[in-house]
């Protein structure tokens, strides 16, 4: 997969970021337009809560769902944002009742809600990176359950966040 050209991206005066005209999609072979997007203040306070870069979040929505709050997959019943599976939406009801929430439940419902679906995938991405260990191994847990296995995934996510994070970055 190559990278989305640095030199496509622009800022504008007071940080707005512009879309890049043309980058390579991981899903597809011809060139799509990808929307760079500032994280919105949802997505950043759940970031700062469970210790991630707002930029890895997006680039997690952009994979999953390309910042679709209404994606199903109809295959695995994936669901929202993050695309939370049964499995996933179930960890973070275990998660969080292990944390002594007892009445907590993240349903299928919930998962098109796109506030309760940013909290979610930022605690179960918390969750993975104390059980797989690292954020590589945590990414690749959160796309195939296994902290083994998923790595190509692992990569795409981490490269696409280093994007992100460099075009949001003031030109001098």
């Amino acid at each position: 997969m190559k990278r989305p050209a640095r030199a496509l991206a622009g800022v504008l005066a007071g940080g707005a970021v512009l879309s890049p005209v043309h980058a390579v999609s991981a899903h597809a072979k011809k060139p799509t337009a990808v929307k760079v997007r500032h994280s919105d203040p949802e997505t950043k306070k759940a970031a700062a809560a469970h210790g991630h870069s707002s930029f890895l979040l997006d680039a997690i929505f952009h994979d999953e769902s390309s910042h679709n709050p209404g994606a199903h997959n109809r295959k695995t019943d994936a669901a929202g944002l993050g695309q939370h599976t049964a499995g996933g939406r179930k960890a973070v009801e275990r998660i969080r009742r292990a944390r002594g929430e007892r009445n907590w439940r993240y349903t299928r419902a919930d998962a098109f809600d796109a506030v309760r679906a940013i909290w979610a995938t930022a605690e179960l991405l918390a969750y993975l990176i104390d059980y797989c260990g690292s954020l590589p191994r945590a990414l690749g847990a959160y796309a195939t359950g296994s902290c083994r296995k998923g790595m190509t995934y692992a990569r795409r996510i981490l490269r696409y966040a280093e994007w992100l994070r460099q075009a949001s970055e003031p030109r001098t």
